[in-house]
């Protein structure tokens, strides 16, 4: 592969794309239990008792609506939407020092060593120096869409809608599984005044115990407008959020905002959005059609851009420095008189200007710090293209295409802060990432399928989609090195995929029931291709210059079926 150092190979070895790092066995006479709460608390033995997964995931999140319509009168109608949307999950990993294998290179989790480890007492402690955590994410929100529809005259739509919601979130970690120890020593709650509050046993909660809040207030007017060959449409928003934030492991110092038990606070309120969007569509004649559409954006900022979610610092933020999206599209559609061809292709371009990161990092010495940026200008342009082909009534031709250059315009200026010595220090940094492309998604897209139904009851498709221009993801704060300004993220190698979708309607009707069999092949040609990718990986790069022998991947899924049936009544 171009870019891999031959060098490196010697470095790695291969596991295969069923490799596992998450996945390590363990002794089955480890009968430590574990900790579990989502709805109930559970402590109880583990399920499978030969392996201990680091990485699992779990989540339920119910959605309850009241919907309720109201006719005020023949020319207006109301919509109303009252809702309740919970949540309660996390995911599980390791915390403390946990025994780890890297001979192989692959950095499998030692399990029998570390519980051996945490269950040996000779240095006269029973401590865990490493444990299996649950990090927990315990969400509810409130809200309300309402919606007044008005039908002004013939040519004017009006809707006028608010969304108003407030949510509360609690993340904290926890012990899952103590791993042979009998308590794990946790030191970083300011409330645990003594040894004995400081032993941390099943459930107890570990390295962090944040609740957040936010209330969302919006409005806006929305208007269609039809008269003859044009086609009006416009909205017009604003919005005004608040955030709260409150540390249940840190007690407020002297002038800092205090909760009634004097845990840490901080406060946000009434950020302000507003935006404005439009369009004009021209019917010409009966074959062509012009469109124009624009936008401006001062998007309200969200959580993490008014307050640092671990260091609990207060983000300034006026509607003058908020993120600003400016847009403008314009295109053309044509269809043939006989149905048989149709085209469109339209021109867009996307200033985001003044764009915001935060980041928060812990070094390997437990200090801290935070990373906080604005000023991040990106442009995204491109052109789409679009044809539809029926050469026939049961067969169909449709072919796509886009072309996009998605580039940051200018190197920042950020500010970092160093938290070790107990006071905050800020340094200025300079980011060089001025004429980067955009990572992490495709800049250039072909897509073209043939649909067949000249078989009654069946539909017969086949499609494929290549995928070009593709940069790796990467780390805006990783690029504080003049030596690699203006040096791209590893670009990851174009790819096609085809997919073979069949559909056959069984020629039976049970009074109105009827049952659809179903074929689907994804990747029919069995590509291998790399689907995702992250530059200069923090844990598998070989050189750090961005080339592919320093990129963490994620490998496409190899051919595959689905096939079933559907009832349909």
């Amino acid at each position: 592969m171009e870019g891999y150092d031959p060098a490196a190979k010697d470095d790695y070895k291969e596991f295969g794309r069923d490799f596992n790092q998450n996945y390590s066995p363990v002794d089955a006479s480890y009968d430590g239990q574990q900790h579990f709460s989502m709805y109930n608390t559970t402590i109880g033995d583990r399920k499978v008792t030969d392996h201990l997964n680091e990485r699992e995931n779990f989540f339920h999140k119910p959605q309850i609506n009241f919907n309720w319509y109201h006719t005020v009168n023949d020319d207006m109608t109301w919509s109303n939407i009252f809702y309740y949307s919970g949540g309660k999950g996390g995911g599980t990993g390791t915390y403390g020092s946990v025994k780890t294998d890297y001979g192989d290179g692959g950095g499998l989790r030692n399990w029998n060593d570390e519980i051996a480890q945490n269950q040996d007492v000779s240095d006269g402690s029973p401590a865990s120096t490493g444990i299996l955590r649950n990090s927990v994410n315990q969400q509810s929100t409130w809200g309300v869409i309402s919606k007044l529809f008005h039908q002004v005259n013939d040519e004017l739509k009006l809707t006028y809608g608010i969304d108003a919601r407030t949510a509360k979130v609690g993340h904290w970690r926890e012990v899952r599984d103590l791993l042979g120890g009998e308590y794990f020593n946790y030191t970083g709650n300011d409330f645990d005044t003594d040894a004995a509050s400081q032993q941390k046993g099943l459930g107890d909660k570990v390295a962090y115990y944040n609740t957040n809040t936010v209330a969302w207030l919006g409005g806006y007017l929305q208007g269609n407008y039809e008269s003859g060959p044009m086609t009006v449409n416009f909205m017009t928003g604003v919005t005004a959020a608040s955030y709260s934030y409150t540390d249940h492991f840190r007690a407020a110092g002297a002038g800092d905002m205090a909760s009634e038990n004097g845990e840490f606070m901080q406060e946000n309120n009434n950020l302000p959005g507003v935006q404005f969007k439009g369009g004009v569509s021209y019917q010409i004649n009966d074959e062509l059609r012009a469109f124009v559409n624009g936008g401006w954006v001062k998007a309200t900022p969200t959580y993490d851009k008014a307050i640092n979610d671990n260091s609990g610092r207060k983000y300034e933020q006026t509607l003058a420095n908020n993120e600003t999206f400016k847009s403008v599209e314009v295109g053309m559609g044509w269809s043939a008189p006989n149905g048989i061809l149709a085209l469109s292709a339209n021109y867009y371009n996307t200033l985001w200007l003044n764009r915001t990161r935060s980041f928060f990092v812990v070094d390997s010495s437990g200090a801290e710090s935070a990373i906080y940026l604005q000023g991040m200008n990106a442009n995204h342009s491109g052109v789409e293209i679009e044809a539809s082909i029926k050469p026939m009534d049961d067969l169909r031709i449709d072919i796509g295409a886009s072309f996009g250059d998605w580039v940051l315009l200018d190197d920042l200026d950020g500010e970092y802060t160093d938290y070790s010595s107990g006071a905050a220090v800020s340094t200025d940094v300079n980011y060089y990432v001025g004429g980067l492309h955009v990572g992490d998604a495709p800049q250039n897209q072909i897509m073209g399928s043939i649909t067949y139904t000249g078989i009654k009851g069946m539909n017969a498709r086949l499609s494929m989609r290549h995928y070009d221009k593709f940069f790796s993801d990467w780390n805006v704060f990783d690029r504080d090195d003049a030596a690699d300004a203006g040096v791209e993220s590893w670009q990851i190698p174009s790819f096609t995929l085809v997919d073979l979708n069949l559909n056959y309607r069984l020629p039976f009707d049970f009074n109105g029931t009827t049952v659809d069999a179903f074929v689907h092949v994804l990747n029919l040609t069995d590509a291998l291709y790399i689907q995702d990718a992250v530059d200069n990986s923090r844990y598998n790069d070989y050189d750090g210059d961005h080339d592919a022998d320093d990129a963490e991947v994620f490998l496409g899924l190899p051919r595959r079926f689905n096939v079933g049936m559907k009832i349909n009544f």
